[in-house]
C-alpha cells in the first residue's frame, strides 16, 4: 500500500493555480506533477486553470489557496490513469 500512487486535481483562477503549481514540491509525497511547463487553461479565455499531481494515498497533498479539488476519478481519466 506505501508504494501506490493516486491522482489528484485541482482547480480555480489561473493566478491561483499558478501559484498553487509552482509551489508543489516534487520528491516522497508528489511524485508527478502534470503538465510540467504549468497549468492548463480549461476554459476558452485561459481564466481557469488546473493540474494534477501523483500522491500517496495515506499522504494526500492539501487544497491549494484559492483552488478546487477535482474528481479523483475525472484527473485519472484526463491523465490517463
Amino acid at each position: 500500500m506505501d508504494n501506490e500512487w493516486v491522482w489528484q486535481g485541482f482547480f480555480g483562477p489561473m493566478p491561483a493555480a499558478a501559484a498553487a503549481w509552482s509551489a508543489v514540491q516534487i520528491g516522497a509525497a508528489v511524485g508527478v506533477l502534470v503538465p510540467p511547463s504549468g497549468p492548463l487553461a480549461v476554459d476558452t479565455g485561459g481564466v481557469m486553470g488546473m493540474f494534477a499531481v501523483q500522491t500517496r494515498p495515506v499522504a494526500p497533498m492539501g487544497l491549494p489557496a484559492g483552488m478546487f479539488e477535482a474528481n479523483p476519478a475525472m484527473v485519472g481519466r484526463l491523465v490517463g490513469a
